[in-house]
Protein backbone atom coordinates (compact mmCIF):
# COMPACT_ATOMS: atom_id res chain seq x y z
CA UNK A 1 0.00 0.00 0.00
CA UNK A 2 1.29 3.47 -0.89
CA UNK A 3 3.84 2.20 -3.41
CA UNK A 4 4.20 3.77 -6.85
CA UNK A 5 3.59 1.44 -9.78
CA UNK A 6 6.84 1.49 -11.82
CA UNK A 7 4.81 0.93 -15.00
CA UNK A 8 2.85 4.16 -14.52
CA UNK A 9 4.26 7.32 -16.08
CA UNK A 10 3.66 10.78 -14.67
CA UNK A 11 3.51 13.67 -17.12
CA UNK A 12 3.64 17.21 -15.81
CA UNK A 13 2.33 19.80 -18.26
CA UNK A 14 2.69 23.45 -17.32
CA UNK A 15 0.21 25.74 -19.07
CA UNK A 16 -0.90 29.34 -18.98
CA UNK A 17 -3.73 29.96 -16.53
CA UNK A 18 -7.02 31.32 -17.79
CA UNK A 19 -8.40 28.46 -19.86
CA UNK A 20 -11.83 27.00 -19.18
CA UNK A 21 -12.32 23.59 -17.60
CA UNK A 22 -13.49 22.21 -20.96
CA UNK A 23 -10.31 23.39 -22.67
CA UNK A 24 -8.06 22.05 -19.88
CA UNK A 25 -9.74 18.65 -20.02
CA UNK A 26 -9.40 18.59 -23.82
CA UNK A 27 -5.68 19.32 -23.40
CA UNK A 28 -5.40 16.41 -20.95
CA UNK A 29 -7.15 14.03 -23.37
CA UNK A 30 -4.96 15.18 -26.29
CA UNK A 31 -1.77 14.69 -24.27
CA UNK A 32 -2.95 11.22 -23.21
CA UNK A 33 -3.90 10.23 -26.75
CA UNK A 34 -0.61 11.51 -28.17
CA UNK A 35 1.49 9.85 -25.45
CA UNK A 36 -0.22 6.50 -25.97
CA UNK A 37 0.06 6.73 -29.76
CA UNK A 38 3.75 7.66 -29.66
CA UNK A 39 4.92 5.34 -26.87
CA UNK A 40 2.44 2.47 -27.08
CA UNK A 41 1.79 2.87 -23.36
CA UNK A 42 -1.92 2.52 -22.51
CA UNK A 43 -3.70 5.48 -20.92
CA UNK A 44 -4.49 3.34 -17.88
CA UNK A 45 -0.76 3.53 -17.02
CA UNK A 46 -0.53 7.30 -17.37
CA UNK A 47 -1.07 10.17 -14.94
CA UNK A 48 -1.09 13.69 -16.38
CA UNK A 49 -1.21 16.87 -14.34
CA UNK A 50 -1.64 20.37 -15.68
CA UNK A 51 -0.08 23.09 -13.56
CA UNK A 52 -1.41 26.55 -14.25
CA UNK A 53 0.85 29.57 -14.21
CA UNK A 54 0.02 33.17 -15.02
CA UNK A 55 1.34 34.01 -18.49
CA UNK A 56 3.06 37.05 -17.00
CA UNK A 57 5.23 34.62 -14.99
CA UNK A 58 6.45 32.64 -18.03
CA UNK A 59 9.23 33.56 -20.44
CA UNK A 60 10.15 31.68 -23.60
CA UNK A 61 12.70 32.78 -26.20
CA UNK A 62 13.29 35.90 -24.12
CA UNK A 63 9.63 36.97 -24.34
CA UNK A 64 6.94 37.07 -21.67
CA UNK A 65 4.11 34.90 -22.96
CA UNK A 66 0.71 36.35 -23.83
CA UNK A 67 -2.48 35.68 -21.92
CA UNK A 68 -4.69 32.98 -23.49
CA UNK A 69 -6.61 34.54 -26.37
CA UNK A 70 -3.95 37.21 -26.99
CA UNK A 71 -1.65 35.02 -29.10
CA UNK A 72 -2.39 36.66 -32.47
CA UNK A 73 -1.53 40.17 -31.29
CA UNK A 74 1.54 38.83 -29.46
CA UNK A 75 2.74 37.00 -32.58
CA UNK A 76 2.23 40.15 -34.66
CA UNK A 77 4.19 42.20 -32.12
CA UNK A 78 7.10 39.72 -32.02
CA UNK A 79 7.03 38.37 -35.59
CA UNK A 80 10.60 39.41 -36.50
CA UNK A 81 12.15 38.04 -33.32
CA UNK A 82 10.25 34.74 -33.51
CA UNK A 83 10.95 34.25 -37.21
CA UNK A 84 14.66 34.49 -36.46
CA UNK A 85 14.50 31.38 -34.25
CA UNK A 86 14.29 29.01 -37.23
CA UNK A 87 16.85 28.94 -40.08
CA UNK A 88 14.09 29.37 -42.67
CA UNK A 89 11.85 31.51 -40.47
CA UNK A 90 8.63 30.45 -38.83
CA UNK A 91 6.11 29.63 -41.52
CA UNK A 92 2.69 31.13 -41.05
CA UNK A 93 3.90 34.14 -39.04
Amino acid sequence: MGKTNPETRNVSAPERAGRTLDVRQRILREISDSWSRLTGQPAIRLMIALSQTDASDVMEAGLILPEPGQETAWLDQHRDQLSGLAPDGVHGL
